[in-house]
């Protein structure tokens, strides 16, 4: 019996250590960090993410896996973006890393012709520190309403982003999905 409890306790111990890292990548709300990109999928030159948008909604999705979840995220965002363009909603796309998989998932974002600003940045980039991306989850989502940081979303699913982008652009915007998690 013992070892049955010794065990529960260890197992809530790791679940509460793995959700701490997850729920702590974001910036923090109520900043504005800012992040220069250059879109390898756009023409243009290379802009501040928080400062092209303004006091525009801004949705920023963090991504460093190139895998079923991240591919759906990131469509969801791009359907976002478009059913909400009449509400002035910004997104952008920012592949984390190098090599093969941010190489991969790069080569997928141009493939499928995503609307939404995607560029790549390393991951030990100075400029990242003020976004506090935690690089152990494959996705961190960032919402911004009026140039501040409204909710940071750690491994965010590609269903939950509809409700959470409708918190930043209204009633009328988004598609509706299911609310997802509270947010920072």
């Amino acid at each position: 019996m013992r070892t049955v409890s010794l065990i529960a306790a260890l197992a809530a111990v790791l679940v509460s250590a793995v959700t701490w890292a997850a729920e702590t990548s974001g910036p923090d709300k109520g900043s504005a960090p800012m992040l220069m990109i250059k879109p390898f999928n756009q023409d243009g030159d290379a802009y501040c993410v928080t400062c092209q948008a303004g006091l525009d909604p801004l949705v920023v999705a963090f991504v460093t896996k190139n895998d079923e979840a991240a591919q759906k995220l990131l469509s969801a965002l791009a359907e976002e973006a478009k059913s909400a363009a009449d509400r002035h909603l910004h997104a952008d796309i920012v592949v984390l890393g190098g090599g093969t998989e941010a190489d991969a998932l790069t080569a997928w974002i141009k493939d499928q012709k995503l609307p939404v600003a995607a560029a790549c940045v390393a991951a030990d980039d100075k400029s990242l520190e003020p976004w506090k991306i935690n690089g152990q989850v494959a996705n961190t989502v960032v919402l911004f309403k009026g140039h501040k940081v409204e909710a940071s979303f750690a491994d965010l699913a590609a269903g939950d982003l509809a409700g959470q982008v409708k918190t930043i652009v209204g009633d009328g915007g988004g598609g509706g999905g299911m609310p997802g998690m509270p947010g920072m």
